[in-house]
């Protein structure tokens, strides 16, 4: 039997997993600091109209073949979760979990950009 009462132990946890989780930005900088957006941006898939997820939002590549849009003006590259940069034909989305979408595409959870 161990000499350790029951709540060494679990402080001893606690202090490991907040020593773990208070390293991971320092970490997450020295090895990912030279792995920029557009290499990720290049590895990601493009998103399909078939994936389940673009069907349960709507998502077309071609914004005015939806009827489902509310204004004329509401397009991939002008919404908030658009991580793409300006004149990128695809971009990260963040509703889709970063899959690459049409900049002239669209889907029902458009927001308007800040």
């Amino acid at each position: 039997m161990s000499d350790q009462k029951p709540n060494d132990s679990r402080r001893r946890f606690l202090k490991l997993n907040a020593m773990t989780l208070a390293t991971l930005p320092v970490t997450a900088l020295v090895l990912g600091g030279t792995v920029s957006r557009k290499a990720f941006a290049a590895d990601a898939e493009r998103l399909s109209e078939s994936d389940p997820q673009a069907k349960a939002l709507h998502y077309v590549k071609d914004a005015s073949q939806s009827n489902q849009r509310q204004a004329a003006d509401h397009f991939c590259h002008n919404c908030l979760h658009f991580q793409g940069k300006s004149g990128d034909d695809w971009g990260p989305c963040n509703i889709f979990g970063g899959r690459l979408v049409h900049r002239k595409g669209w889907c029902a959870a458009w927001a308007k950009q800040g």
